[in-house]
């Protein structure tokens, strides 16, 4: 079965431990129910300290500053059809929207 691709941008902070991604809120925990029904990658900001919550995806792209964040985005623009999902509205997230508007 053919899953279509799903971007979730967040500004959720996450942190990396042995190929293990964490995070402390329930809004990127939330993104492990649509792995189902799509090919979910997320899109979060860099945490320098440990989180409490594993997410279990295969797909998290973590990005240290705003050109990062928006360089993860252009790199999910080579695939077709993919449906993208901004989680809540912050400067991050604003960036990209705009940059998902104009291209």
């Amino acid at each position: 079965m053919s899953y279509k691709d799903l971007v979730i941008i967040d500004n959720e902070k996450i942190s990396k431990k042995d190929n293990s991604f964490y995070c402390d809120n329930f809004e990127a925990k939330i993104s492990e129910d649509f792995n189902k029904i799509f090919n979910v990658t997320v899109i979060a900001r860099k945490s320098k300290i440990n989180r409490a919550c594993q997410i279990n995806l295969e797909r998290i792209e973590i990005a240290s500053n705003i050109l990062s964040f928006l360089f993860n985005i252009f790199k999910t623009f080579k695939k077709s059809k993919t449906n993208y999902l901004i989680i809540a509205i912050n400067p991050y997230t604003f960036f990209s929207y705009l940059f998902l508007f104009f291209f």
